[in-house]
């Protein structure tokens, strides 16, 4: 445990990577389109690429949501046009916000979607004490 100077995780169209075990555990976003081409949503890809995670964007997120010790129901959040999927967990949400049939890029609503997560946790007085491991 400690105090950590950052305070979340925020990601777009991009891998969050594998959360590591004895790391932080820190709030996260993560803005994905379904139909991303480079980085998977739902299916990996079948023939092994070194410009293709070979890890869904969901599966990833199943890693994370065990290691911050999440709870089992996700709660929805209107984010219009992105559909997002909130679980609380010990150290704070983590959310996947998700552009159905959007591909690779910055999609409409994302820059709103991580404001509107991040903002809380940065008008806290002084940054959480997360733990580790």
């Amino acid at each position: 445990q400690g105090d950590h100077p950052v305070r979340a995780i925020a990601v777009v169209a991009a891998a969050a990577m594998s959360p590591c075990a004895s790391g932080p555990h820190l709030p996260l976003i993560q803005v994905a389109g379904t139909n991303d081409p480079l980085v998977p949503y739902d299916t990996a890809p079948s023939a092994p690429s070194p410009d293709v995670p070979s890890t869904t964007v969901l599966n990833e997120f199943a890693g994370w949501r065990q290691q911050d010790r999440c709870g089992s129901a996700p709660r929805e959040a209107a984010l219009a046009p992105l559909r997002a999927t909130v679980w609380s967990c010990i150290d704070g949400p983590l959310e996947l916000a998700t552009d159905v049939g959007g591909g690779h890029g910055w999609p409409s609503g994302a820059t709103d979607a991580i404001w509107a997560f991040l903002k809380p946790l940065l008008a806290l007085p002084t940054a959480p004490r997360y733990t580790t491991g």
